[in-house]
């Protein structure tokens, strides 16, 4: 379980855990979580995460087309302004590596684009789905977070850098 704050306006909301922790954020239809140790715990909490936030997206809006994902093609991939974690070349989260302009930390994290006609309670349910899947992924989780039934499997991925080409 996490508490939403509402972080400036009602946008913009901060994700804390029991013990008064930052875990994450949401930022419109952006829900984002940090505290991953490293660019492989991201690629595999990006997989769980995006399989939490599909299923939760699929009760709220039961016409929508489920997006499944094939983990033998997820990777990086680069866009020209931000590094995407991504099945194929279809884009699962955003990576935020430490120590960035967008990410302060001094662990990676992940942002999930959320569709721009969920509702912010649909939003919040996403989050509260998904850190029940990363919590586990985790460096900092809570003891009170759902521990892992088995040892999380390791990634046989292998990471690749697309570049985009610009007209």
């Amino acid at each position: 379980m996490f508490k939403v704050f509402i972080d400036g306006n009602d946008d913009r909301l901060r994700l804390e855990d029991s013990a008064g922790r930052k875990i994450g954020w949401i930022r419109g239809h952006t829900i984002g979580f940090g505290g991953l140790t490293s660019e492989k715990a991201a690629l595999r909490a990006a997989v769980d995460g995006w399989r939490s936030l599909e299923k939760t997206l699929q009760r709220g809006y039961p016409g929508r087309a489920p997006r499944p994902v094939n983990e033998s093609n997820v990777g990086l991939v680069h866009d020209g302004a931000y590094e995407w974690i991504a099945d194929g070349f279809r884009p699962m989260a955003r990576l935020l590596r430490p120590q960035t302009e967008r990410n302060y930390e001094d662990s990676f994290a992940l942002e999930f684009l959320g569709p721009s006609y969920a509702t912010q309670h649909v939003t919040i349910a996403a989050a509260q789905a998904m850190w029940e899947v990363l919590s586990e992924h985790v460096a900092f989780a809570t003891p009170d977070a759902t521990p892992p039934v088995v040892a999380p499997k390791q990634s046989t991925l292998a990471s690749r850098i697309l570049a985009v080409g610009v007209r």
